[in-house]
């Protein structure tokens, strides 16, 4: 869940805000999210970065994880082009061990929609730039 925050090696890296975009001729969706990377003395330095990946679904959890993280475009403000190589490679890490423990979206049992949809929810893929649900069949009645 955002915003999310990873520590490798001595760097911290923040990414926030996420955008979601389902990405046409492919079964992949895209993120879009501010950076922030942090030093040992403290010293931030903030940017964006673009992840391809796909969405999976796991019904017994009724969570959502983002599988398969590659950064697509990366940028860091100010940033000294010596260290971008290391810090986009320390961020690829980061997000890539985070995305497959935690789900980007988990539905929740307190609040009844959720609930019931995570009781008929079956699966889910990106297809040509939309989202394909499949449900479970059920049967109301005597």
């Amino acid at each position: 869940m955002m915003p999310m925050e990873r520590k490798l090696l001595v760097i911290s890296v923040v990414i926030s805000d996420p955008k979601v975009t389902l990405i046409k001729d492919s079964n992949k969706i895209g993120i879009f999210t501010n950076l922030a990377v942090i030093a040992p003395d403290g010293a931030k330095s903030t940017g964006r970065v673009s992840f391809t990946g796909t969405l999976n679904y796991d019904p017994n959890q009724g969570a959502f994880y983002f599988h398969n993280p590659v950064i697509e475009k990366f940028e860091i403000d100010k940033l000294p082009d010596q260290y971008a190589a290391d810090i986009k490679q320390i961020t690829q890490l980061a997000v890539s061990s985070a995305m497959a423990a935690y789900p980007i979206y988990k539905l929740q049992n307190d609040d009844l929609r959720q609930k019931y949809v995570k009781s008929v929810l079956e699966s889910i893929a990106v297809s040509d730039g939309k989202l394909l649900v499949t449900l479970k069949a059920f049967w109301y009645g005597e």
